[in-house]
């Protein structure tokens, strides 16, 4: 509602509903209800005043007292109620006479109805199209930038008139952790809007200058793309040592996520994952399957046969990042077939055979709780269990000595493997001197 510098209405004031309307600022004339329309004017322009209606969409409008009569004004002041008709939106505009000036004041006005909702099909946040069927939530990641845009109903004036979006924290955002651009409203009707530093759900809302109700989008949730920000992975209820957990045939294990305080990651996709690093695909079952993603974050996890490692992961969907677990052991549910095996003080785990690598020094040490006796054992000796020709390992002591040792104690080889290959071994085992030894089952050293 601009006017020149030098024109005569430029110290006049234009008021609607009691609220004045700022130079370049929209009109707004809301539909279906009458709407007080009072035009104040400066000392030098006098007398009676004249509402003409330019109505180029030929929208039903009414004025009291009626379009293009004279309207004397009280105190300068001229008031006009005027209703246009419930169901038609558009653009009208309205021009000011005044017989003692030559030149008419023009004024665009926005037929609008006073509810927001009415004159928007889609707000559209990136991909978003509220409400979603599948959730009552979508997400923001943290500290990505999301669009937010306005998709109009046919017909509606919309474009042009200011409108704010308005983001409010629920749980464990603060406001600072919200940014809305431009935070003021606006008349081009995009944002960029980011949430960062704390997860949790805030809501958004679009209103219109001037307009009853706004348009209250669906709450939003504030997460990571890490999953481990946001959630800790539990077997058996418990967090999980650094050195795995034992999965031992034929027992299930309960693998399941803790939401982190304040976390709104409920009701997200997650699936749980298996990496197999020397087990079959049939060795390790779940249930719910894996690689499917639930929303109940709770997962039975059996071994069936077999012995080795594996990893479990969980994933969550559109997220970077999976939650990742120790490196885990399958065992025998006869431990009297596997053996405990370290490195040094570096468990290697419960196991029929492991891999090691060439020219490379370990020293091995067989712990108690497997096919090696703990006590008891009179007299041990580790030997080729297939017997081959050269030389391929330097071992203190060498293979095939028998050793003695106190109860108690753990048998302890410092070898390196000099030839790659695939090495059977076992223990030939004596519990009394006056009885046969008795053969361990076979350990399966792979050299690479």
């Amino acid at each position: 509602m601009g006017v020149n510098a030098d024109s005569p209405w430029k110290e006049a004031k234009l008021f609607v509903n009691d609220r004045e309307i700022a130079s370049g600022e929209p009109i707004p004339l809301f539909r279906g209800q009458e709407n007080v329309v009072r035009v104040e004017v400066p000392p030098d322009i006098k007398g009676a005043l004249s509402l003409g209606l330019v109505n180029d969409e030929k929208l039903t409008i009414v004025s009291n007292p009626p379009f293009n009569e004279w309207v004397e004004g009280d105190n300068r002041s001229h008031t006009w109620r005027v209703k246009p008709n419930a169901g038609q939106s558009g653009l009208v505009q309205f021009v000011v006479l005044n017989r003692g000036v030559d030149e008419f004041w023009s004024l665009l006005c926005w037929v609008l109805s006073i509810r927001l909702a009415d004159e928007v099909e889609e707000v559209l946040v990136q991909d978003y199209v509220p409400p979603l069927p599948s959730s009552p939530y979508e997400f923001f990641f943290k500290d990505e930038l999301r669009n937010v845009i306005v998709i109009y109903k046919q017909g509606s004036p919309l474009r042009g008139y200011p409108l704010q979006l308005i983001a409010t924290p629920l749980t464990g955002v603060q406001p600072s952790n919200l940014t809305v651009d431009p935070s003021q409203p606006t008349t081009v009707h995009a944002w960029w809007m980011t949430a960062h530093t704390n997860s949790g759900t805030f809501s958004l809302e679009l209103k219109g200058v001037g307009m009853s109700s706004g348009i209250e989008l669906p709450t939003f949730k504030v997460m990571s793309r890490y999953l481990k920000d946001e959630a800790e992975f539990l077997i058996g209820g418990n967090e999980i040592p650094a050195e795995g957990i034992d999965f031992v045939n034929g027992s299930l294990q309960i693998v399941s996520l803790r939401l982190k305080p304040g976390s709104p990651l409920a009701g997200h996709p997650v699936k749980l994952k298996h990496t197999l690093l020397d087990l079959r695909p049939e060795d390790l079952i779940s249930d719910p399957d894996f690689d499917n993603f639930l929303t109940e974050y709770r997962w039975f996890v059996r071994g069936l046969t077999g012995a080795g490692r594996f990893q479990l992961s969980l994933e969550g969907q559109s997220m970077t990042q999976s939650l990742d677990s120790p490196v885990c052991k399958l065992l025998p549910n006869d431990l009297t077939d596997v053996f405990k095996l370290y490195n040094g003080n570096d468990y290697l785990g419960a196991v029929q055979q492991i891999v090691l690598s060439r020219n490379t020094s370990y020293n091995i040490r067989f712990g108690v709780g497997s096919a090696v006796p703990s006590a008891g054992a009179y007299s041990a000796r580790l030997d080729w269990a297939v017997p081959f020709d050269g030389n391929v390992v330097e071992s203190d002591p060498e293979f095939g000595v028998e050793r003695y040792r106190a109860q108690g104690g753990q048998w302890e080889y410092a070898m390196k493997f000099l030839e790659v290959g695939e090495f059977k071994t076992r223990f030939w085992i004596t519990t009394n001197p006056l009885t046969a030894p008795y053969m361990t089952s076979i350990l399966t050293i792979i050299v690479e």
